[in-house]
C-alpha cells in the first residue's frame, strides 16, 4: 500500500511558506479535503494526480503543465513509499524525467550504482506487488 508521498516543493501557507512534512496514509480509506476556510484553490486536484503520478500516471505531467514551468513550481520531484508484506520501498519520480523511477532509501537518496528503472517496469513491480496479474501477462503478450 502507498505509505507516504513527499516533496520539498509542498508548502504550508503558500508559495513562500514552509515545506511540509510527508504525507502519510493509512490503511482504509484515505481523504483529499479542502481546508477550514473553504478555499477552493488549494491543490486538491493537484494532489489527486499526483497519486496517480505515484502509480505510474502521466495527468500530472500532461494536464498540470503550468506547475512545471520554471516561474511556477519548476523541477521537482515526487518522493513515495509503499509498504507491502512489512517491507517498505522508497522511490522518487521526477517531473522532466519522469519515464524512469529511481530507487531510494527511506530517506529519499537514491541508492548508489543503482540505474533507475523504467516506467513499464516499475508498472510491473506494481502490478505483481497489488496481484494485479492482468496487467502482466497483457504486457507479456
Amino acid at each position: 500500500m502507498l505509505k507516504e508521498i513527499y516533496c520539498s516543493k509542498f508548502k504550508i501557507g503558500g508559495k513562500n511558506g514552509e515545506t511540509r512534512p510527508a504525507i502519510q496514509f493509512h490503511e482504509g480509506l484515505n481523504a483529499v479535503i479542502g481546508d477550514g476556510n473553504r478555499s477552493n484553490s488549494i491543490g486538491k486536484s493537484t494532489m489527486l494526480m499526483i497519486i496517480d503520478f505515484v502509480f505510474g500516471g502521466t495527468d500530472y505531467i500532461h494536464k498540470c503543465a503550468a506547475v512545471h514551468q520554471p516561474e511556477n513550481v519548476g523541477e521537482h520531484n515526487i518522493c513515495f513509499t509503499f509498504e507491502f508484506d512489512g517491507k517498505e520501498y522508497s522511490f522518487l519520480r521526477n517531473n522532466v524525467k519522469y519515464q524512469e523511477i529511481v530507487v531510494c532509501n527511506r530517506s529519499y537518496k537514491p541508492i548508489e550504482n543503482k540505474a533507475p528503472i523504467s516506467l513499464d517496469n516499475y508498472m510491473s513491480f506494481l502490478a505483481e506487488k497489488y496481484d494485479v496479474w492482468y496487467y502482466v501477462k497483457k504486457k507479456d503478450s
